[in-house]
């Protein structure tokens, strides 16, 4: 069976929240850096969180800290036009192609649904979930951005070691906005025993919440387009931060990066994996370092399944009745 985000059809639009806030308009790409001389230059730290996407042949690297302040970056790509959005709250984003009917859409996060950032659209003001790229409510109610695939967490040092060539994006924040991006980035970083949400997005929140998890635990979120499962950060500490699964008849390597600390996963034909240092050792004899596969035959992408860093409640919500990793 197909899965579907619970609120697509019974969005409610009075649950809305939202914030006239300026300082979150988002950031339109206008020139991009290379991340070696970036690094070189001491324009970005190398242990800087920062997310990849990948767009053809091409790398771009966004610092989180940036993303988090702007909720949406967009740019063009030899006129291919994308966009990345990211949700503080919840610790998510994704990033899709902008276009609706052959015509590029300008997002902003002004808005909150489900203690979630809600994109708009400057063409038309319609409400679209940052997530799956759908229209909820409005105009284009119904219509969906195409998926660019997911964006992955590392440190700037990793991003350099296995895409030298990437170019990073900057974004010219004064200090007060400096100030205000990372205190809400620092949220992220807070165990969720320290971290509530506010009335105002406890409103905003389905009273049919699944309440199996902690709300603000977080974990990795990993789907197909028959199964959806959730992988709590613990139970990775449990696994000694590396475990093999299977999803859908394929076996999967679910993992904590060495140095980031942040969850993935790829699947894998090995029957094993382990940390030594930075590696991840599997059982094919491969080494899975910073995003990479290094194989006989030199360094490949690895496959990897539509996966989020998220906090429960965001992930719950928009596939609910998922699966919860129990191993």
């Amino acid at each position: 069976m197909t899965l579907n985000p619970l609120y697509t059809s019974e969005f409610k639009i009075d649950r809305v929240l939202v914030f006239d806030r300026p300082t979150w308009n988002p950031l339109l790409v206008t020139k991009t850096f290379s991340l070696a001389n970036a690094l070189e230059a001491e324009m970005i730290n190398r242990d800087a969180r920062v997310m990849l996407l990948h767009v053809d042949e091409t790398v771009y690297v966004f610092q989180t800290l940036h993303l988090a302040f702007h909720h949406v970056i967009q740019g063009d790509h030899n006129g291919k036009p994308w966009m990345v959005s990211f949700c503080v709250v919840c610790n998510a984003g994704a990033a899709f192609v902008p276009v609706v009917e052959g015509k590029v859409h300008h997002f902003a996060g002004n808005a909150m649904y489900n203690a979630m950032t809600l994109l708009s659209d400057a063409e038309t003001g319609s409400y679209w979930n940052h997530l799956t790229g759908e229209c909820l409510h409005g105009e284009l109610k119904g219509a969906k951005l195409h998926p660019l695939g997911a964006i992955y967490p590392m440190t700037a040092a990793q991003a350099w070691e296995s895409y030298p060539d990437a170019r990073v994006i900057f974004s010219q924040l004064n200090l007060r906005e400096q100030l205000e991006a990372e205190e809400d980035y620092g949220r992220l970083l807070n165990e969720p025993k320290e971290l509530t949400l506010s009335d105002m997005l406890l409103k905003t929140l389905d009273i049919r919440e699944d309440n199996r998890m902690p709300r603000l635990d977080m974990g990795l979120g990993v789907w197909t387009n028959e199964t959806a499962r959730y992988y709590p950060y613990t139970r990775l500490n449990v696994h000694n931060n590396a475990l093999i699964d299977v999803i859908d008849g394929r076996k999967l390597v679910v993992y904590i990066d060495a140095a980031s600390m942040t969850p993935g996963a790829f699947y894998t034909d090995a029957y094993r994996a382990v940390w030594r240092g930075s590696d991840l050792n599997l059982g094919t004899g491969d080494v899975f370092r910073a995003g990479l596969l290094h194989t006989a035959d030199g360094k490949i992408v690895p496959e990897r399944p539509k996966q989020l860093f998220v906090r429960w409640y965001a992930f719950a919500f928009t596939f609910p009745g998922c699966d919860i990793f129990a191993g």
